[in-house]
């Protein structure tokens, strides 16, 4: 089975509308070109090969919150060529950095399902992506489906920090080339005889970035597990990690220590939300939003464990309301919400439910719109930690 190692989000448009497939993103290890079978090794067009249908096109790095330069590709795919169902497709890309004569080319594969449509006239609209370091790189990329029919393209691109985001400490060296997949396990921090590892919870909102808009894009689902990703390796000891959606009125996953396996198996979740459907009963409970926000800082605050700090991630909410602080913890458990903006409104929104529950309970919220805003929201974050109050209320705990 061809593994998957970047992310990748499919969609199937038709005049006038987008439906999103449980394709969806996938992020596993980079793979290693001696496991392919030959045929996915040769990004030349052979002479007399069956030719699939396919447009792919590049898309320019950008440097993501997680300290990365995020590029990728997107493809559109005519499903006339197929019929029935059980059809897959395998990409392979061999990406080469140009500058670096030292750093060997990586190789990025996965698998897609190609969704089962009655309509000829629709296209599947994939998108997949990865990261890299400064520098410049030559792609090649080959995509080739279940009867033997490929697609080739290649391009060049070029990372390259602006004068804004110089005193950003990247997140990959020059001439890197790495997947989303946190295939290196996190090592716990060197704590002093005296101190013990951090315990952090991060309350992760699956939502769009774009306020109220029903759908959340793959763009959005890759800045928030990016957002995640850095997170997670910037700060030190136990981070659990819940993720929810106020619009679903539920929590989606939970894991009590953050791990490559618990990682993927957030990106899993987060793959699974439609929020375009709403279930009739959610939609009735007002105030099902409030309820869910109150069980999840209850539910941490009252553990025999709890955590040092509860950080809440993600975009502005759909929501407005005050949540009566009888309903909220007493704990003194310190709060930090960021609050990611991948783009800047001329109208002030005002304050969300997570930024109102966040100020009652004493914490602060950073609004996140650049790599250098998201470090100094993790700078905050370690200062916390590194409080003398906060040292003092663990010692005695």
């Amino acid at each position: 089975m061809l593994p998957a190692s970047h992310y990748l989000m499919g969609v199937v448009r038709f005049p006038g509308l987008a439906l999103l497939v449980a394709a969806g993103l996938q992020a596993q290890m980079i793979v290693d070109p001696d496991t392919l079978p030959a045929p996915l090794r040769s990004f030349d067009a052979r002479q007399g090969e069956a030719r699939l249908q396919c447009r792919i096109q590049p898309i320019r790095p950008s440097l993501n919150l997680g300290f990365r330069f995020q590029t990728g590709y997107s493809i559109e795919l005519p499903l006339k060529q197929y019929g029935g169902q059980g059809h897959s497709l395998a990409t392979v890309l061999r990406v080469t950095p140009q500058n670096n004569p030292e750093r060997e080319p990586v190789w990025l594969a996965t698998r897609v399902r190609v969704p089962a449509v009655a309509d000829k006239k629709a296209v599947a609209e994939f998108s997949g992506g990865y990261i890299v370091g400064e520098g410049e790189y030559r792609v090649e990329m080959l995509l080739a489906d279940d009867h033997d029919r490929t697609c080739v393209a290649n391009w060049t691109i070029r990372a390259k920090m602006s004068n804004n985001a110089r005193n950003v400490t990247p997140g990959l060296p020059a001439g890197a080339v790495d997947d989303f997949s946190m295939r290196t396990a996190r090592q716990p921090a060197v704590q002093s005889p005296d101190t013990r590892p951090h315990k952090v919870t991060v309350l992760v909102h699956a939502s769009s970035m774009f306020p109220f808009r029903s759908r959340m894009r793959d763009s959005d689902k890759m800045l928030l597990i990016s957002a995640l990703s850095s997170l997670a390796e910037r700060l030190p000891g136990q981070i659990r990690v819940s993720l929810f959606s106020m619009d679903k009125q539920k929590e989606l996953f939970h894991t009590s220590e953050l791990s490559r396996q618990t990682f993927e198996q957030t990106i899993d979740k987060l793959n699974e939300l439609e929020l375009g459907t709403v279930d009739y009963s959610t939609l009735v409970n007002r105030t099902g939003h409030i309820a869910l926000l109150t069980n999840l800082l209850n539910r941490e605050s009252r553990k025999e464990d709890a955590p040092d700090a509860i950080i809440f991630l993600g975009p502005f909410a759909h929501w407005v309301d005050r949540i009566p602080s009888e309903v909220l913890p007493a704990s003194g458990i310190p709060v930090y919400n960021i609050q990611l903006h991948p783009w800047r409104m001329n109208r002030n929104l005002g304050t969300d439910t997570v930024t109102n529950v966040t100020r009652a309970l004493g914490g602060k919220t950073r609004v996140v719109y650049t790599a250098d805003d998201f470090a100094e929201a993790i700078r905050d974050i370690e200062r916390l930690l590194a409080s003398p109050a906060l040292t003092s209320a663990l010692l005695h705990r």
